[in-house]
C-alpha cells in the first residue's frame, strides 16, 4: 500500500500546553488501496522550535519554554498539516503594601 495522505489531531480541544505539562497527537495514513490506519508510532514528530516544546515520545508533545509553535508529523515522504500551539509558564506574583 502507498501512502497517500497524512493528518493529525490532538486528543482535547485546548491549543494551550503549560510549560511542563503534555499534549498528546495522534496520526492516520490514508492509503491508495482505500482504508486509513492509526500511525502515530511510525511517523516522525515535528516541532517548529524544539527549545518551545517537542516531542521525546510518539504524539507527545512537552512543553519547554514560553512562546508558539507549530506541530505537524512525516511519514514516507508525506507531511501533514501543521497544529499551532502556544506553550505558557505562570509566574507567582509577590503582593507589596503601600
Amino acid at each position: 500500500a502507498t501512502l497517500l495522505g497524512l493528518s493529525i489531531y490532538q486528543e482535547g480541544l485546548d491549543r494551550v500546553v503549560q510549560k511542563g505539562d503534555e499534549a498528546f497527537f495522534r496520526a492516520l495514513g490514508y492509503y491508495d488501496v482505500g482504508f486509513d490506519r492509526d500511525v502515530t508510532s511510525d511517523v516522525v514528530w515535528k516541532s517548529s522550535d524544539e527549545s518551545i516544546g517537542g516531542f521525546d515520545r510518539p504524539g507527545v508533545f512537552v512543553g519547554r519554554s514560553a512562546g508558539n509553535v507549530e506541530v505537524w508529523a512525516e511519514h514516507e515522504g508525506v507531511q501533514s498539516a501543521r497544529i499551532p500551539l502556544e506553550v505558557f509558564q505562570t509566574s507567582s506574583l509577590g503582593y507589596c503594601d503601600e
